[in-house]
């Protein structure tokens, strides 16, 4: 739970990232704060510290000794036990981790997935295109980044139905702030990290090409990790695997719906698909909620932020700073590549290649297979912390 923050400090509420102003348009209301609030405090959820600019963010995340994660790193705090790392560790431990879980992540081992997740992005998009409508969401960008995560972690296939039912119920508690809903959930979460743990125990893989078998033969000081903190590492990436890429497949697809001069543009140019990515991950960074909290009383822009006290880093904030992005509201190509849409420092997404790789796949596929698409309908987006749409429907037209 939040600590109760001084009294001084409740007198301010600069920010309500749930108000209908903020879930409408975000992006206004952020606009507002670089402005004139870029360190904001709010009420919500027992109180917290909100940074919009670019360079107080980057800043932040370069302090990890005063801002820390081993406290919490989300708003509103998930009150379930159980400590998840590298997520919810600072370094040094948090550097062991880290180091244990790098070789799975690296660009060889990514770029051999490419295949599978082609497959997989071709057979769900194939009854939409035949119907000529449907919702993109619903039925490819909430099941697609599901299956390449199960072989990514080397899990049987009927896996992923148990990750997206899950993650769906755990997200939908975390989001009504239904504490019982949310810690059974979380155990549910548990258990099925300890059984892709068990299958690795009975059938070890290579550690450089498996995160399950790469966990299972760290080492610290000579000894294996607890049970505890390697069901939470496989926990962690079980919501964190997917959900995100997820947000971006629904933003990147009504980006390009309702701007069919860059649709044309890149099925015309498909080597900027890339770059196109790059900016969309800009334009639409996925997370709102990130944060850190203070290890001791450090001021930032003249505001005091005690211990304890938790602090958002608003990425989609920062990747939109007209201090730092020239037209920042604007989609430009070639624009050269320094976002924050995976954070920075040293709790930078590990899966940002592969994150990368699927949206690309998923965007050559959807434009190869496409002559145009546009919206069939409103557009529904999902809740805070998360950032993009939860349906869009659209209209399609396949290529001939």
């Amino acid at each position: 739970m939040f600590p109760k923050l001084p009294d001084e400090a409740l007198v301010a509420d600069d920010f309500d990232p749930v108000s209908p102003q903020a879930q409408r348009d975000p992006h206004t209301v952020y606009r507002g704060l670089r402005g004139s609030c870029p360190i904001a405090h709010s009420n919500r959820w027992g109180g917290f510290w909100a940074l919009s600019r670019y360079d107080d963010v980057v800043d932040v995340t370069r302090r990890h000794e005063e801002f820390v994660n081993s406290v919490q790193n989300v708003v509103p705090a998930v009150t379930t036990t159980g400590r998840r790392p590298p997520l919810h560790l600072d370094p040094p431990e948090h550097t062991l981790w880290r180091k244990a879980m790098s070789a799975p992540f690296k660009n060889r081992s990514i770029s051999e997935l490419e295949p599978t997740a082609r497959s997989f992005t071709v057979e769900l998009l194939t009854p939409l295109l035949e119907r000529g409508r449907g919702d993109l969401v619903s039925e490819v960008a909430a099941t697609l980044p599901v299956l390449v995560l199960c072989v990514f972690l080397n899990a049987p296939e009927d896996t992923a139905t148990q990750i997206r039912e899950l993650s769906d119920r755990f997200l939908r508690a975390f989001q009504t702030r239904d504490a019982a809903a949310l810690e059974g959930e979380s155990r549910r979460l548990y258990a099925l990290a300890q059984r892709i743990l068990e299958a690795r125990r009975h059938h070890p893989l290579d550690p450089e090409r498996d995160v399950a078998s790469a966990l299972l033969a760290m080492r610290v000081d000579g000894k294996p990790v607890s049970e505890e903190l390697l069901q939470g590492a496989v926990r962690q990436l079980l919501i964190a695997g997917h959900v995100a890429v997820t947000m971006m497949m629904g933003s990147c697809a009504r980006h390009l719906a309702v701007h069919s001069d860059l649709q044309q543009e890149l099925r015309r140019r498909p080597s900027a698909i890339p770059a196109a990515v790059e900016e969309l991950l800009r334009l639409y960074t996925p997370n709102q909620g990130f944060c850190r909290t203070a290890a001791r009383d450090v001021e930032i822009l003249g505001k005091v932020v005690h211990p304890r006290e938790p602090i958002v880093l608003l990425y989609p904030s920062a990747n939109r700073d007209e201090a730092k992005f020239e037209a920042p509201d604007d989609f430009v190509l070639d624009r050269p590549v320094k976002h924050l849409a995976f954070g920075n420092g040293v709790h930078k997404c590990p899966g940002e290649q592969l994150a990368r790789l699927e949206l690309r796949v998923f965007l050559q596929e959807l434009l190869d297979r496409t002559a145009q698409f546009e919206l069939d309908g409103p557009v529904e987006f999902a809740p805070w912390p998360e950032y993009g749409p939860k349906s869009l429907p659209l209209r399609v037209e396949p290529a001939r």
